[in-house]
């Protein structure tokens, strides 16, 4: 998964012969869908789906990089970062859904990156964008980066609301903490840390 351990070549073939993960229990969904009522054969069907059109997704990043990556690091990550994260969130909201696990966490960018992100709107970066000097013009292009990052998570809440859970959806019983490690970026204070939440009203 990680694209650890041996040479090159044996992770390129590792990869190669890597199959989907449903593939192990194929047999194993087609009895369990003899035994459950129709609703839940579509959710099962549902789900297997999402699953599938994640591999793909990840297939096709894998296959725009013709090299093979030297250091212990994760393979075939997308080179958009717009669609990795979007993967990350996809992945958890499917680890919700089937109960693998209640928490996560996810750290979208390192606030020391020199990154861009082109789809934000602006070329300012987190480091660079944070040292504003109180400049509102600069202080708004920075805006306009944490503002895509802030529609990062806006994806996510939708994808939990899109997801039947009991008599609601798993945006309504879930909680989602966004936070920074800074209050002011541009003085280095990390008092007063902005963050804002989504929470079900039954857990309010």
């Amino acid at each position: 998964m990680f694209g650890s351990g041996g040479s090159a070549e044996e992770r390129a073939l590792r990869r190669t012969q890597q199959r989907s993960i449903l593939d192990s229990v194929t047999e194993d969904l087609a009895k369990l869908k003899t035994q459950v009522a129709a609703p839940d054969r579509m959710r099962l069907d549902q789900y297997f789906t999402d699953v599938r059109e994640i591999e793909r997704r990840l297939q096709i990043a894998m296959q725009k990089s013709d090299a093979v990556p030297s250091m212990a690091v994760p393979y075939g990550v997308p080179e958009s970062f717009d669609e990795h994260v979007k993967l990350q969130f996809d992945l958890l909201a499917l680890a919700f859904q089937a109960d693998i696990t209640r928490v996560g966490t996810l750290l979208m960018a390192r606030d020391l990156t020199g990154r861009v992100y082109p789809e934000s709107g602006t070329d300012v970066s987190f480091h660079g964008g944070s040292h504003h000097a109180e400049d509102p013009g600069r202080i708004a292009q920075y805006a306009i980066l944490n503002r895509y990052h802030a529609s990062m998570l806006a994806y996510f809440a939708d994808k939990l609301n899109s997801i039947e859970e009991g008599e609601g959806t798993l945006l309504d019983n879930s909680v989602t903490l966004y936070g920074s490690n800074m209050g002011n970026s541009n003085q280095h204070l990390h008092y007063d840390v902005p963050r804002f939440w989504w929470a079900a009203q039954e857990a309010s």
